[in-house]
Formats: C-alpha cells, sequence, structure tokens
C-alpha cells in the first residue's frame, strides 16, 4: 500500500449498504510510531439480483487511493448454491 500500514477496523450496515471501515497509518520517521491519516468505507450493496461492491476513494492533489472489496469465494458458492440448488460445485483438481 505504498507508505501506508492498513488496518481492517470494523464494519457496518446500514439498510441494504454494508460499510467496511479501513485505517491507513504513517509511520513516523523518527520514532516509528504509527499515526492514524485516514479511513475509507467502502461498502457491499446487498440486492436480491445480486451484490454491488463500490469503492472508497480519498484524493490528494497529484495522486488518488481507491479501495474496492472483492467476494471471498466461500461467499460466491454459498450465493450460486442458494440461488440454483440442483448446481453441484466442486473444486478442481
Amino acid at each position: 500500500m505504498g507508505p501506508y500500514f492498513v488496518s481492517y477496523t470494523g464494519k457496518e450496515q446500514k439498510g441494504v449498504n454494508v460499510y467496511y471501515t479501513i485505517s491507513y497509518f504513517l509511520a513516523d520517521r523518527t520514532t516509528g510510531e504509527k499515526k492514524s491519516e485516514f479511513e475509507l468505507k467502502p461498502l457491499f450493496s446487498l440486492r436480491e439480483m445480486g451484490n454491488v461492491a463500490e469503492p472508497a476513494t480519498k484524493h490528494f492533489l497529484t495522486r488518488d487511493i481507491t479501495l474496492t472489496l472483492l467476494m471471498q469465494s466461500w461467499t460466491i458458492k454459498k450465493i450460486l448454491k442458494r440461488m440454483l440448488p440442483s448446481i453441484h460445485l466442486r473444486r478442481n483438481i
């Protein structure tokens, strides 16, 4: 993440949106102590027709930092099994 250290600090749900809080830190060059710089809150919008990931962006004068969440494969399998119970998912070896 470039000069930043990142930490997942929690999530909260508001309606159909689930916000994930990711904190970004910079280390002080003299003490090594990490100081909080900013937070990004990307979200998943939980919809009947499928979940939608929406990124969060921090804008700077010369650059941007964008964070997008991706679904875990077990979550995708769980959703597919619920939507299409006749399909058998198997791991390719």
